[in-house]
């Protein structure tokens, strides 16, 4: 990995740790208008999500998680931002959902450069052909 690299990712880690540090700290000054006492538990929640879904996918060598935007509410993660194939997409979709506690994901990223097999091909099981 090149030096250049080296330092966005660590870049990259530095933002998701304030993230969580202002997540955490800032958490117990939220109010709704509904009244429910459980909403700023739930907002440490998905910021402790969003976080280690960042991380999962930072570590993950296929990935450029310097494009991949990472959001969550009520545990439901949504993906998004750019990869440059299907593989791509699908291995954060899959890291996302590895992460305890997220209870979907909604995989909105987008395909930079078309590979030779179809998005569908990809996702589809794999049978073995006899």
């Amino acid at each position: 990995m090149k030096p250049s690299q080296q330092l966005l990712k660590l870049a990259s880690l530095f933002v998701s740790a304030s993230a969580l540090a202002l997540g955490v700290l800032t958490g117990g000054c939220a109010t709704t208008s509904t009244g429910d006492s459980d909403s700023s538990g739930q907002h440490a929640d998905d910021v402790l999500i969003t976080n280690k879904v960042q991380n999962a996918i930072w570590v993950d060598s296929t990935l450029r998680s310097l494009e991949i935007q990472v959001e969550t509410v009520n545990a439901v993660v949504h993906l998004s931002g750019f990869v440059d194939t299907p593989e791509q997409k699908f291995a954060a979709g899959q890291d996302a959902s590895a992460v305890a506690g997220v209870k979907d994901v909604r995989n909105s990223l987008l395909v930079r450069h078309s590979s030779e097999r179809p998005e569908q091909d990809i996702l589809a099981p794999r049978v073995p052909q006899f």
